[in-house]
Order: structure tokens, then sequence, then C-alpha cells
């Protein structure tokens, strides 16, 4: 499932750190500057649209890419669920064990 102009950046909490749950945002990947007088320097991340048919086509695959990256996130933090709750499981273990 890949995009063309946004990625998801998905941060799991380093096994290492305070137990929390991971983050996820939509990141650019890729998009274009413009010289509009005025409106220097803003990132653009469609391409032009000179009509109304045109804007809402732009908006429908806008629209797409974040359906895609909201799918993959959501795949993504059920993992990390599990993962946590499985080392959760494992430690609770490991601390009846020691007590032994």
């Amino acid at each position: 499932m890949s995009t063309y102009r946004f990625n998801l950046l998905f941060l799991e909490r380093p096994k290492d750190s305070l137990p929390g749950p991971p983050i996820a945002h939509v990141v650019l990947k890729t998009w274009a500057m413009n010289d509009y007088k005025g409106y220097e320097n803003i990132p653009i991340v469609s391409t032009q649209a000179v009509s109304e048919q045109e804007f809402d086509h732009q908006i429908e695959e806008l629209i797409g890419e974040l359906r895609t990256l909201q799918k993959s996130a959501h795949r993504k933090f059920d993992k990390a669920e599990e993962t946590t709750m499985k080392n959760v499981e494992a430690r609770i273990a490991a601390r009846k064990e020691s007590k032994k």
C-alpha cells in the first residue's frame, strides 16, 4: 500500500523505555513549492486544478491516500497493542517465577 504524497511515521516505544502507546504522524513524502506572489514557499500537495471537477478529483486522491495510511496505522497499532500485551504477560510470569 504505497502513497505518492504522504507517509506514515509510526514510532513504537523502545523496549528499554517506560511502557506507553506508539505514536503516529502523517508526514509529507513529496510536495512542490510555489512562487505565487504573496504566497511564496508554501508546500503544495496537489497538482494545479483549473475547474471544480479537477479540484474534486485531487481531493478524492488525497482522501484515498490518507485512507491507505489510516488502514496501515490501524494494523500497526493493533500489532503494537498485541506485542505490549504479550510483554506485560511475560513480565507478570517472570515476577511470579522469581517469587517462588
